[in-house]
């Protein structure tokens, strides 16, 4: 990181004036989408490693003449972890040091500053500026479609298991692979994924097994039947089963990105991420959470009532402890149906909806191995209490300002 403390002119400023922030064109959002997807169109889509990010940047310009910083409201296209590139209406030289105050998914700042890598005129007074970061970012700070997404592709013909991968990694998907249904529900219920996308036809134990079998686990994560058998009653038969969605054989690369942009949400981040004083706490929650999923969906599996109300208490305290308020939320209604005697629908329901929150749950520190610590299997103790009562004062208080300096 280039250290600007000294030089006013290159530190940026801690609060946003917007009255004195400068346009240098003016669009409206109907037209400015036209011109970003006539630009992708031309290229055929966005440039290698990088992601749309269309949102109102500003950007800051040294004025050395009156020893002051002028504001101007850019237009961002994407970005990536070293570049991003937004429309400007002006020319810059290559070479220019350039500052960026842009916002990321959960509503805090994220200063950049680098360097222009190119100018290219668009129309009008309109350039596309390409600003090359002196130091690498998380862009999935900044746009959801630069989160990797966790896929099982549970799938026995190596042809389609090799498709199937090459595709996902083209959509910024880490992919593990189960070669029949067995396999993958054992994979299934031991790990976390965002999608589960489950061949119909396979030896040892074919789909429609291994999908009925893991609902009635309890699993509750998202699961994609993927067969050649594309005709209507396949298709009920498999949403019987539990099926979230369907994928006729073959698909091309487009119909699978369609299927992973319906999954694709917002990353969680913790309230308190950045604070030095959180981060371990959060990188060992983090880090814990797909064990500590598998024993509430083995609990619910077993329509063990009881079980399934005390580990999602201990969720619940863990979740508002560590900043994650809004799975704590949901968390506290799942505990209070089970309490309630809820039918078991209501609560699948529910805990499907919780699952799928915490897939999307991120951290930026360095998340450690999951501890061997075993998940808690006892009445809940005096322990649980005290952290229910930790995660009620946590949330009480402020949240930090995430105000977020990258380079």
């Amino acid at each position: 990181m280039t250290d600007h403390t000294t030089d006013p002119l290159h530190t940026f400023p801690t609060k946003l004036d917007t009255t004195k922030l400068i346009r240098t064109f003016k669009l409206q959002a109907g037209r400015m989408k036209g011109l970003m997807d006539k630009l992708d169109a031309i290229e055929t889509g966005l440039p290698s490693g990088t992601y749309a990010y269309r949102k109102t940047a500003v950007l800051y310009i040294p004025n050395a003449s009156d020893n002051q910083q002028n504001a101007y409201l850019v237009a961002t296209r994407y970005v990536s972890e070293n570049e991003i590139a937004f429309l400007f209406g002006g020319f810059f030289h290559a070479n220019t040091s350039i500052m960026l105050r842009l916002t990321t998914l959960f509503n805090a700042w994220e200063d950049v500053s680098g360097t222009v890598a190119s100018c290219r005129h668009i129309d009008g007074s309109i350039h596309e500026i390409v600003l090359r970061f002196e130091e690498s970012i998380d862009a999935s700070l900044l746009t959801a479609e630069a989160d990797s997404l966790r896929v099982l592709v549970v799938e026995d013909d190596p042809l389609f298991e090799r498709l199937t991968r090459n595709h996902l990694k083209a959509l910024n998907a880490q992919v593990d692979h189960a070669a029949n249904g067995q396999i993958g529900v054992d994979m299934a219920l031991q790990n976390v994924y965002d999608a589960v996308l489950m061949d119909m036809e396979m030896p040892v134990m074919n789909g429609l097994t291994a999908i009925k079998t893991l609902r009635e686990k309890g699993y509750a994560g998202t699961i994609i039947a993927v067969t050649g058998m594309t005709r209507s009653e396949v298709r009920e038969e498999c949403t019987v089963a539990g099926c979230d969605g369907f994928l006729g054989k073959p698909y091309t690369k487009d119909s699978l990105a369609s299927v992973i942009r319906n999954l694709r949400g917002e990353p969680i981040y913790s309230e308190f991420e950045g604070d030095p004083e959180m981060s371990d706490v959060i990188s060992i929650f983090v880090a814990d959470l797909p064990q500590r999923l598998r024993s509430l969906t083995t609990a619910i599996g077993k329509n063990d009532s009881k079980e399934s109300e005390i580990q999602i208490r201990g969720l619940k305290a863990s979740t508002g402890a560590c900043g994650f308020t809004a799975l704590s939320g949901v968390a506290t209604a799942i505990e209070n149906d089970l309490i309630d005697g809820a039918d078991i629908e209501t609560v699948h329901a529910k805990l499907k909806r919780f699952i799928r929150q915490c897939t999307r749950v991120r951290t930026r520190q360095t998340t450690p191995a999951p501890s061997n610590t075993p998940p808690v299997e006892t009445k809940a103790s005096a322990e649980t209490k005290e952290q229910q009562q930790e995660s009620s004062g946590q949330q009480a208080t402020e949240a930090p300002n995430l105000k977020i300096r990258c380079a």
